[in-house]
């Protein structure tokens, strides 16, 4: 593209060399196939800024933002005035801003999708500092692809996590999922992954379910919600966040681990109850029983044989976390045709690796 080409090293030095009746007739041209962004991308050539041509239009994805009060109006407007030194003087209207930044967005989009990240990546850092140079970086937030604004974005995020607001927290969690960098740049997707399981798990503390009575049924409710949960909570305490963000995670942390503190304690009662009266649900499989009930009817019906693989640590939770890698990998899960979904093994107990390996 266009814009690509005026990114170049070599760009300036090319239209330089050009005589004068050339440069004329070609600026007609882009002028003419382009419309007035043309001459603003040719000034801002002229004007020694080409190879930030790239970056330029990124960074002005914060300032098509609509300003919310009188001093945003007067920020926003002061950095758009700042903006004019990179365009030889030549001001920017909200149309060309516009077209400016939607082609360098493109560019980025292409770009990503090729391989090229690190080139991305390079230009993204190139607009946060022009934003920085102009004063606007407040304001970052309202770009889809400023790293920076990302951070501004999950910081808003934390904050509604605080206020227990559901619809801010829809609100600030969409504005963390519509960022485009987050979903290509892999040091902000892992932020981005934790964020939607913080949503998530707000969503579980609103939601009330009917408490399991008997072992079987809360074996069944801990498979299809507590594993994921489990999984969800302590992922959030697993990444490098700012301050402000990890303290709203560890402050959900605390309120997820709470109830599920409570549950835990209802299963163990329920498990006691079973235990007691040696009586196990079908889907609940006491871990000395494994072998002749679930590795030995697979192993008459597989002419090659199984392998039974027996993982320590290899709790639920745990199992949430490895199955994307499994998957991806080839591994495929497969449960008997009778059963609607997956039995569970009971851990010897008490479930600490000299009982349970005896």
């Amino acid at each position: 593209s266009f814009l690509e080409w005026l990114a170049t090293e070599t760009a300036t030095t090319r239209w330089q060399s050009l005589d004068d009746a050339l440069r004329a007739r070609m600026r007609g041209w882009f002028v003419q196939g382009l419309g007035d962004i043309g001459e603003v991308l040719l000034r801002c050539l002229e004007a020694g800024y080409g190879t930030e041509a790239l970056a330029l239009g990124i960074a002005l994805g914060a300032l098509r933002v609509e300003p919310s009060d009188a001093q945003a109006r007067v920020t926003l407007g002061t950095a758009q005035g700042r903006l004019e030194r990179y365009t030889g003087n030549l001001p920017l209207n909200t149309t060309l801003i516009r077209q400016w930044n939607e082609a360098a967005e493109q560019w980025a989009t292409r770009f990503c999708g090729s391989g090229r990240v690190n080139v991305v990546r390079e230009e993204l850092a190139r607009a946060d500092r022009i934003l920085e140079s102009i004063g606007a970086s407040e304001y970052a937030a309202g770009s889809k692809w400023s790293p920076l604004g990302f951070q501004q974005r999950l910081a808003g995020f934390a904050s509604a996590l605080n206020t227990g607001d559901s619809g801010q927290l829809r609100q600030a969690f969409s504005a963390i999922s519509t960022h485009e960098a987050a979903s290509r740049l892999e040091e902000l997707r892992g932020r981005r992954d934790r964020a939607e399981m913080a949503a998530r798990l707000c969503r579980w503390l609103d939601r009330r379910v009917n408490a399991p009575n008997n072992l079987d049924a809360a074996v069944d409710q801990y498979l299809q919600d507590g594993s994921w949960t489990d999984w969800a909570r302590h992922q959030l305490l697993a990444g490098d966040e700012p301050e402000v963000v990890s303290r709203s995670y560890k402050r959900l942390f605390d309120r997820v681990t709470e109830r599920r503190e409570q549950e835990n304690r209802l299963f163990a009662g329920l498990l006691a109850s079973a235990t007691a009266a040696d009586q196990f649900g079908s889907n609940t499989t006491p871990i000395e029983n494994v072998l002749d009930r679930v590795v030995a009817p697979l192993a008459r019906k597989v002419p090659a044989g199984v392998l039974a693989v027996v993982m320590d640590g290899m709790s639920w939770a745990v199992l949430r976390e490895l199955s994307p890698d499994l998957g991806r990998h080839g591994w495929l899960e497969w449960i008997p045709d009778d059963i609607t979904g997956f039995g569970c093994a009971l851990a010897a107990l008490p479930s600490v690796t000299s009982f349970s390996r005896a």
